[in-house]
């Protein structure tokens, strides 16, 4: 007993101490209770985004979306007929009607929705400049799993290798930054639908076309 005790007030340190570094962790790990994180470190930004999904929480979502957030969509969906992008407002708007009981119109309603965003392990940042001024931005890529359940009777989930490109930016100081989300971007996956998926009533989809369901 005392050595699972031990283990436990480790844990609950590295813990503390992660949150409250002022450099990302090399190597990030979920907590078992999923929480909502200070942003002051720029995988709090993924961790959020992911948790405010799950929890169908709209409030920490709209937070951390920067003023100038864009989404952009994948070249199929364009193609499509989907619009190339979208901006803060759209988004707020998509993902309030995501997580609603009862949303509008004839959108569906999800009944059930989970969201992995794997940034955990092997999380790299690549500096990338800002389109105005000289800010630096930040950019990783992120492979992209989720599972949504809709009426009367469907389910979307993500193709294999579902990949996505995140882009943070700190709206913040040095000294104490806050990191928001600038630009997503959905990348799809290399591998089409299969048969057997869409023989249980399941639908391989991108990202970006299940968000449009909502707008």
């Amino acid at each position: 007993m005392k050595h699972l005790l031990v283990v436990v007030s480790l844990v609950l340190f590295a813990g503390t101490l992660a949150c409250g570094s002022d450099d990302d962790p090399v190597d990030p790990v979920k907590v078992t209770e999923p929480q909502f994180w200070n942003r002051t470190q720029k995988w709090h930004v993924l961790s959020n985004l992911e948790v405010g999904y799950n929890k169908r929480s709209i409030a920490p979502v709209r937070a951390l979306l920067d003023e100038n957030f864009t989404f952009y969509l994948t070249d199929k969906d364009v193609q499509g007929g989907l619009p190339e992008a979208w901006g803060r407002e759209t988004e707020v708007s998509i993902t309030t009607h995501m997580f609603s009981s009862s949303p509008p119109g004839d959108m569906p309603r999800i009944k059930a929705l989970k969201l992995d965003i794997q940034w955990e392990n092997n999380l790299s940042w690549v500096d990338v400049a800002a389109p105005v001024g000289d800010e630096t931005w930040y950019m990783a890529t992120c492979y992209v799993d989720f599972k949504l359940d809709v009426e009367p009777d469907l389910t979307f989930i993500s193709n294999p290798g579902t990949k996505a490109q995140f882009v943070v930016r700190n709206t913040g100081t040095e000294s104490e930054p806050l990191w928001t989300l600038v630009e997503m971007r959905d990348l799809g996956a290399p591998s089409g639908p299969s048969a057997v998926a869409a023989a249980r009533a399941t639908e391989p989809a991108t990202w970006g076309h299940v968000k449009a369901l909502f707008i």
